[in-house]
């Protein structure tokens, strides 16, 4: 068996980032600070936030996925007037440059804006 020991891992040319196109490996990522006017606090692919209303948004993607068959997990952790926020995705939102990706809904069904909500896209870049 071999072993191989890199410190930075560049394309062919030499210079540019490797890019992964068909691994199965995370293709964007985001986290999202929802109070006040909503921004990306950290992300990977990710190139802008709609704000859709009360704890909803529209992530879009820097570079496409090649369909809308991708997998999207979103998480949180927050607790809004003393109920549970749960992060709800709604399918029918997914196209291939964006995903209607966040809806943070407490346990009394109440749309609401969190400090932090995380999110990725596992699939296929186009």
């Amino acid at each position: 068996m071999s072993t191989i020991k890199v410190d930075t891992l560049v394309a062919a040319d030499g210079s540019s980032a490797v890019t992964l196109t068909k691994q199965s490996a995370a293709k964007s990522w985001f986290q999202v600070d929802g109070t006040g006017t909503a921004t990306i606090d950290g992300s990977f692919n990710t190139s802008g936030l709609v704000d859709e209303g009360t704890g909803q948004y529209t992530i879009s993607f820097t570079n496409s996925m090649s369909d809308t068959h991708y997998a999207f997990t979103q998480g949180l952790e927050y607790t809004y007037s003393g109920s549970l926020v749960l992060a709800t995705y709604t399918e029918a939102s997914k196209v291939t440059g964006s995903c209607r990706a966040i809806h943070n809904a407490a346990s009394g069904g109440a749309s609401v804006d969190v400090p932090e909500t995380s999110g990725n896209i596992d699939g296929d870049l186009a």
